[in-house]
């Protein structure tokens, strides 16, 4: 039967929730999380979903300025049509799509590197991460810290300010802080003491 591409209705979203339930062997809440959010774009084979994919439109941070960018997450394909490169089509079609709606350049989240890297995908730079011990804190004077739960406008400003001196990071939408929060409900911000009237530093634990 012949392969085609759309843009995924409520009932064609719902048909690929479960189809990436299979294909992932667990559940993907951002898929209903997210999905409101983002370009939805399925394949469909004889009318029913095989493959599909999310593109969120978020702008990321370049040379000081936020660039329209595309982040393409979620994305698989059913088990018995691997093997015939659906996943490279469907890429394709998904970057169609957005850019058309204005992306620049696209991010993929994925968890088979070789695969995308065989599609012409590279890592631009390398990625750290580091993890703050909890004690470590009280160096910063914890005891007069601030604990919000979720977001703040300190936080928000700040962590803009320090994105736009990096290439890569995201400008985060409106929507963000809700999601982040039905993800990790219990996730917290400690804000260190302000100076001057201005947020010094920030933490964030899920």
């Amino acid at each position: 039967m012949e392969l085609t591409f759309a843009e995924a209705d409520a009932v064609m979203w719902e048909e690929y929730d479960v189809l990436a339930r299979r294909a992932y062997g667990q559940a993907v809440p951002d898929i209903a999380r997210l999905g409101q959010h983002a370009d939805r774009r399925v394949a469909l084979r004889g009318g029913r979903v095989v493959a599909g994919g999310l593109g969120l439109l978020i702008p990321q941070w370049f040379g000081g300025r936020p660039v329209p960018s595309a982040s393409m997450a979620c994305g698989c394909v059913a088990p018995e049509e691997r093997g015939g490169r659906l996943a490279a089509r469907l890429v394709d079609e998904r970057l169609r799509a957005l850019r058309e709606q204005g992306a620049a350049l696209a991010t993929l989240w994925t968890a088979s590197n070789g695969y995308v890297r065989r599609m012409g995908w590279e890592a631009p730079a390398q990625v750290f991460s580091w993890t703050v011990p909890t004690d470590a804190l009280k160096e910063l004077g914890a005891d007069t810290m601030e604990i919000t739960f979720g977001d703040s406008d300190g936080l928000a400003k700040l962590r803009d300010e320090l994105a736009r001196r990096w290439n890569g990071p995201w400008q985060r939408p409106a929507w963000w802080n809700s999601w982040q929060q039905d993800q990790h409900p219990d996730l917290f911000t400690y804000a260190s003491p302000r100076r001057a009237g201005r947020q010094a530093g920030c933490s964030q634990r899920p």
